[in-house]
C-alpha cells in the first residue's frame, strides 16, 4: 500500500485518511516542512490513494500502486493528475503566471476518468506575485471536482492570501528509530 511506503507522517496520512473516508477533504493542502522529507511523495500518494482504479481491500482508503492510474499518477501522465513545478533549468528557477493559467483552464474542465482533478504546485514559494495573485483567485472560488496540493519548504514566502485558504499539514523529518526500522524492514 502505497501510503505505508511513506516513513513517518503517521498523523497527517490519518488526516488525510479520515477526510476520504468522510467525504471531507478541503479543496487545497499546503504540505510544508524541511527540504526532502517526503512533503511530495505524500502528495502523490494521496493523489493514486484518490484516483485509484482498486477497491480498497480493508475499506481504508489507499492506493493499489500497481493499476494503470497509479502508474499514470506515478509517470505524471494521467489525465485528471497535473503538476506544477519551477524549470530547474533556470537561473532563479519560478513558476509563472502563464504556468497557473494554463492550469485553471484545465481544472475548470470535469475529470475525464476519476472523480476529482488533482493539481499538485511543488516548490510552490517559487511562484512569481503575479502567479500567485492568478492561483488566488482560482483557490477562493475552486472547481467542486477540484484538489491543489501545494508542497513547500518556505511556506512563509507564500502570500499569506495563499496560506489562508489552503489547510496547512506542517510534516517533520521521521524519527530516526522509524527509519532505521524501514530500512530493516526492506532488507528482509
Amino acid at each position: 500500500m502505497p501510503f505505508a511506503e511513506i516513513i513517518g507522517h503517521d498523523s497527517a496520512k490519518m488526516l488525510l485518511k479520515s477526510a476520504i473516508v468522510q467525504n471531507r477533504l478541503a479543496h487545497a493542502y499546503l504540505f510544508h516542512g524541511d527540504d526532502r522529507i517526503g512533503k511530495r511523495l505524500l502528495a502523490l500518494r494521496l493523489a493514486q490513494a484518490l484516483l485509484c482504479e482498486s477497491l480498497p481491500i480493508d475499506h481504508e482508503p489507499d492506493a493499489c500502486g500497481t493499476c494503470r492510474a497509479c502508474r499514470q499518477v506515478e509517470a505524471r501522465t494521467h489525465p485528471d493528475f497535473l503538476v506544477i513545478e519551477p524549470d530547474r533549468e533556470q537561473a532563479n528557477p519560478q513558476i509563472k503566471i502563464e504556468l497557473i493559467r494554463d492550469i485553471e483552464q484545465q481544472m475548470i474542465y470535469r475529470p475525464l476518468i476519476g472523480d476529482r482533478k488533482i493539481c499538485l504546485i511543488d516548490d510552490a514559494d517559487c511562484m512569481t506575485i503575479g502567479a500567485a495573485n492568478a492561483l488566488l483567485k482560482t483557490l477562493e472560488e475552486p472547481p467542486d471536482h477540484s484538489l491543489f496540493v501545494l508542497v513547500s519548504s518556505r511556506p512563509y514566502a507564500l502570500p499569506a492570501t495563499i496560506r489562508s485558504r489552503c489547510q496547512a499539514l506542517r510534516l517533520a523529518a521521521p524519527a530516526q528509530t522509524q527509519v532505521e526500522a524501514a530500512i530493516i524492514l526492506k532488507r528482509e
